[in-house]
């Protein structure tokens, strides 16, 4: 789901009975709002991009998500090692980098 559906009544609905259907449920360049906790509480999967958080905001941030719901957090443009042990040592369960393609 993308990060700028908004959580009415009708699309918790039918997330919910999508849910319930047993499709995985995955949250896009999530920003946490605690008006998307509907959303956190079916998520399986919640994607960060971490390319603009400092790394003192990871822990509380991922901390925040999981005590709502046991969740895999995918940290998104983890670029650098030393980006990666931030993001390991905060929580975070999978891991994916950009690549730059130069022609």
């Amino acid at each position: 789901m993308l990060e700028d559906v908004t959580p009415t009544e009708q699309v918790v609905a039918s997330i919910k009975y999508l849910k319930e259907l047993g499709y995985t449920i995955a949250l896009d360049d999530f920003i946490f709002n605690k008006r998307f906790v509907p959303f956190i509480q079916m998520a399986d999967i919640i994607k960060f991009d971490v390319e603009n958080v400092s790394p003192e905001k990871l822990k509380p941030l991922f901390d925040k998500v999981k005590k709502i719901t046991n969740v895999i957090i995918l940290a998104e443009r983890v670029e650098t090692k030393e980006m990666f042990d931030y993001c390991k040592a905060a929580g975070a369960d999978l891991f994916s980098r950009l690549l730059l393609c130069e022609t």
